[in-house]
């Protein structure tokens, strides 16, 4: 495999990003875990190619929220990795007090 060929296969890959969280739902989680890189290391023809935090960092741009990350195992393991959960925020409630009453009403009557 030529280095061009390989480069076109991780950016493709980093390209599947944006639609992997366009795939979680409204207050819905994603878990990554994942070979980690850092921001200077060759890719090399052995896969699965460890992820830079600046390619993790597209999951917030593609709008997620980082809540929690480990970038370290807690017992011995066989390579470097992180683990990170996002979360797509839910869609707020209405502000409107009329809505909320309504609501509330409709609810009312299903008791």
């Amino acid at each position: 495999m030529t280095t061009s060929f390989l480069h076109s296969l991780r950016n493709r890959a980093i390209a599947a990003i944006a639609a992997i969280a366009g795939a979680v739902a409204p207050g819905g989680l994603l878990f990554v875990r994942c070979q980690a890189g850092g921001e200077d290391q060759p890719d090399g023809p052995a896969r699965p190619w460890p992820v830079r935090r600046s390619e993790l960092d597209r999951f917030t741009a593609a709008g997620l929220t980082q809540m929690d990350l480990i970038d370290h195992a807690p017992v011995p393991a066989a390579f470097p990795f992180v683990r990170v959960i996002y979360q797509r925020s839910s869609p707020r409630r209405s502000a409107d007090p009329a809505r909320h009453g309504l609501e509330r009403e409709v609810r009312d009557k299903r008791t």
